[in-house]
Protein backbone atom coordinates (compact mmCIF):
# COMPACT_ATOMS: atom_id res chain seq x y z
CA UNK A 1 0.00 0.00 0.00
CA UNK A 2 1.26 3.27 -1.53
CA UNK A 3 0.97 6.18 1.47
CA UNK A 4 0.89 9.57 0.25
CA UNK A 5 3.23 12.17 0.92
CA UNK A 6 2.06 15.32 3.33
CA UNK A 7 3.36 18.28 1.96
CA UNK A 8 4.47 20.97 5.07
CA UNK A 9 3.79 24.42 4.54
CA UNK A 10 3.21 27.70 6.13
CA UNK A 11 2.82 31.61 5.62
CA UNK A 12 5.26 34.22 6.12
CA UNK A 13 3.51 37.60 6.85
CA UNK A 14 5.77 40.96 6.63
CA UNK A 15 2.93 42.71 8.37
CA UNK A 16 3.04 45.83 5.84
CA UNK A 17 -0.96 46.45 5.01
CA UNK A 18 -1.96 44.74 7.46
CA UNK A 19 -3.53 45.49 10.51
CA UNK A 20 -2.87 43.47 13.87
CA UNK A 21 -6.37 42.30 13.65
CA UNK A 22 -6.53 40.98 10.10
CA UNK A 23 -3.10 39.36 10.83
CA UNK A 24 -4.79 37.36 13.36
CA UNK A 25 -7.21 36.86 11.33
CA UNK A 26 -5.18 35.16 8.29
CA UNK A 27 -3.12 33.25 10.97
CA UNK A 28 -5.96 31.48 11.89
CA UNK A 29 -7.57 30.85 8.37
CA UNK A 30 -3.92 30.11 7.22
CA UNK A 31 -4.16 27.30 9.91
CA UNK A 32 -7.29 26.18 9.62
CA UNK A 33 -6.30 25.87 6.02
CA UNK A 34 -3.32 23.43 7.32
CA UNK A 35 -0.67 25.24 7.46
CA UNK A 36 1.98 24.15 9.75
CA UNK A 37 3.98 27.18 10.40
CA UNK A 38 3.42 30.87 10.72
CA UNK A 39 6.13 33.58 10.03
CA UNK A 40 7.00 37.11 10.85
CA UNK A 41 9.59 39.15 9.89
CA UNK A 42 10.89 43.01 10.29
CA UNK A 43 10.10 44.75 7.39
CA UNK A 44 7.02 47.14 8.55
CA UNK A 45 7.29 46.28 12.27
CA UNK A 46 8.96 44.78 15.10
CA UNK A 47 8.85 40.30 14.69
CA UNK A 48 8.07 39.75 18.02
CA UNK A 49 4.93 41.77 19.33
CA UNK A 50 2.85 40.09 15.73
CA UNK A 51 4.28 36.25 16.82
CA UNK A 52 3.42 36.95 20.42
CA UNK A 53 -0.63 38.07 19.00
CA UNK A 54 -0.39 34.86 16.54
CA UNK A 55 0.76 32.56 19.15
CA UNK A 56 -2.78 33.26 21.63
CA UNK A 57 -4.74 32.60 18.16
CA UNK A 58 -3.20 29.73 16.74
CA UNK A 59 -3.29 26.06 18.63
CA UNK A 60 -1.03 23.85 16.83
CA UNK A 61 1.40 25.44 14.28
CA UNK A 62 5.28 26.61 14.63
CA UNK A 63 5.63 30.30 15.30
CA UNK A 64 8.83 31.56 14.05
CA UNK A 65 10.51 34.67 12.90
CA UNK A 66 11.93 34.54 9.51
CA UNK A 67 14.26 37.35 10.22
CA UNK A 68 15.18 39.12 13.59
CA UNK A 69 17.59 41.97 12.46
CA UNK A 70 20.21 41.71 15.08
CA UNK A 71 19.86 45.73 15.22
CA UNK A 72 18.92 45.30 18.63
CA UNK A 73 21.47 43.90 21.34
CA UNK A 74 21.64 40.48 21.42
CA UNK A 75 20.24 39.41 25.69
CA UNK A 76 17.20 41.36 24.31
CA UNK A 77 16.64 38.73 21.19
CA UNK A 78 17.66 35.83 23.83
CA UNK A 79 15.02 37.41 26.45
CA UNK A 80 12.21 37.81 23.57
CA UNK A 81 13.05 34.46 21.84
CA UNK A 82 12.99 33.04 25.29
CA UNK A 83 9.37 34.55 26.47
CA UNK A 84 8.40 33.15 22.81
CA UNK A 85 9.72 29.88 23.38
CA UNK A 86 7.75 29.97 26.70
CA UNK A 87 4.72 31.16 25.56
CA UNK A 88 4.01 28.55 22.84
CA UNK A 89 5.61 25.78 24.72
CA UNK A 90 8.46 24.87 22.94
CA UNK A 91 6.50 25.81 19.13
CA UNK A 92 8.99 28.89 18.47
CA UNK A 93 11.62 29.38 16.27
CA UNK A 94 13.80 32.07 16.15
CA UNK A 95 15.40 32.90 12.55
CA UNK A 96 18.10 35.46 12.40
CA UNK A 97 20.12 37.59 9.93
CA UNK A 98 24.13 37.26 9.81
CA UNK A 99 25.88 40.13 8.36
CA UNK A 100 29.30 39.26 6.13
CA UNK A 101 32.30 39.32 7.96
Amino acid sequence: MRTRKRWKWGVVFSGENLSLQELLQFSRMAEDAGAESLWSFEVYRDAFVPLTAIASTVQKGRIGSAVAHIARPPVLTELGAMALAEYTGGRFVLGLERFPS
